[in-house]
């Protein structure tokens, strides 16, 4: 029964698409010449760490145009990074409400945009309808089912590649070069959320402490190491002079708090505002966290992170980018890391808590030299 209703909704979608774009689409002209390029509206209304991932781009776009209005569309899933996002003008969200995708469409449509970047790089009938339905002269996306609407197509990688390089290709049928050797991820935080931070970890962020995040929820149940993998891990860093917080999504504070009390480290309480938990974050001296929103957050903050996923090829697309990190992988899962993995992991990124020594300036015994300080 689920399956059908897939397939019914797709089918609804593909004929909604059809309308828009037999009202307010055009046909696609090849031309680049768009003249002065006032106003871009970009699509991206599926998850936080892809918008995150995206702020490289972003950034292109608004030093390359820094008079233009740069608007974006977020969705149901990543519209709390909304706070967090830098050079953009205007944030929209995508709901699956009959009146509020009316109501988008309404607004893309007075926007009157230059520029509609399709920022998905997998085929989406949703982020292609939105794009279509902003009237914009020139629609920019990536190849697919949908190339035929887009004025200007970018290929596709034929091979694993981050994601960073391959969103900045988007830019140059607007004539952008980015090289991604100098692109980094960025966000803001307002200061209301950094004052919130603050308070929330008083004595673990005092000065001379080497604040270690631990954030334990990935995207789904595949992406959690394991309860005993956790606390033995955290208790060696507590061992060696690292104050050690655990946080995770709200769904996952049982598992939080008995991490934290088993490690006897400290549990960040549920919390759903996105930016106080950003703002947590930027007092930690390392991250390390299942490969998700939270690594590419600690690497917007310029932060080193321990990436932890179930296969060795998913780094290759969303690792952490443009910090130091180190990324652990299992053979086909995460319960097959090992804690001297991570524990490894983080010395060599950050060194020894309790002397403030490098891993480099140690024996080979790394770890066993850690047990003993």
């Amino acid at each position: 029964m689920r399956q059908f209703f897939k397939r019914l909704e797709r089918s609804l979608k593909l004929l909604l698409l059809a309308a828009i774009r037999q009202l307010f689409g055009h046909a696609p002209s090849r031309s680049a010449d768009l003249g002065i390029v006032e106003r871009i509206v970009l699509i991206r209304p599926d998850r936080i760490g892809d918008a995150i991932l995206s702020t490289p781009a972003i950034e292109a776009l608004r030093k390359s145009m820094p008079e233009a209005t740069i608007d974006i569309v977020l969705g149901r899933r990543n519209r709390t990074v909304a706070p967090l996002l830098p050079f953009v003008d205007n944030v929209f969200t995508f709901s699956r409400r009959p009146w509020r995708v009316a109501e988008l469409m309404w607004r893309l449509r007075r926007g009157r945009y230059d520029v509609a970047i399709d920022m998905l790089l997998n085929d989406s009938i949703t982020s292609a309808l939105i794009t279509i339905a902003s009237g914009a002269r020139q629609k920019i996306g990536f190849g697919g089912s949908f190339s035929a609407l887009y004025q200007s197509v970018v290929a596709r990688p034929t091979r694993p590649e981050h994601h960073v390089p391959i969103l900045l290709r988007l830019l140059a049928p607007l004539g952008i070069e980015a090289e991604p050797a100098g692109a980094s991820l960025s966000i803001k935080l307002p200061a209301v959320a950094v004052d919130a931070a603050r308070q929330i970890l008083k004595d673990l962020a005092a000065p001379g402490r080497r604040l270690i995040a631990v954030n334990i929820s990935g995207s789904s149940p595949a992406k959690f190491w394991g309860v005993p993998q956790y606390v033995h891990a955290i208790r060696e860093l507590r061992a060696v002079g690292f104050p050690v917080i655990v946080l995770g999504a709200l769904a996952d504070y049982a598992l939080v708090d008995r991490i934290a009390r088993d490690s006897g480290a400290r549990a960040l309480s549920p919390n759903a505002n996105l930016a106080e938990v950003a703002a947590v974050l930027s007092f930690a001296e390392l991250v390390v966290s299942p490969d998700t929103s939270m690594v590419h957050i600690a690497a917007a903050l310029g932060k080193p992170v321990v990436d932890l996923v179930p296969l060795p090829k998913i780094g290759a697309e969303f690792g952490p980018w443009g910090v130091p990190h180190r990324i652990v992988s299992g053979i086909d899962r995460m319960e097959d890391i090992r804690e001297h993995e991570v524990l490894d992991a983080i010395y060599g990124l950050i060194g020894k808590g309790c002397h403030g020594q490098t891993v480099e300036a140690q024996s080979s015994g790394a770890l066993a030299a850690s047990r003993s300080c």
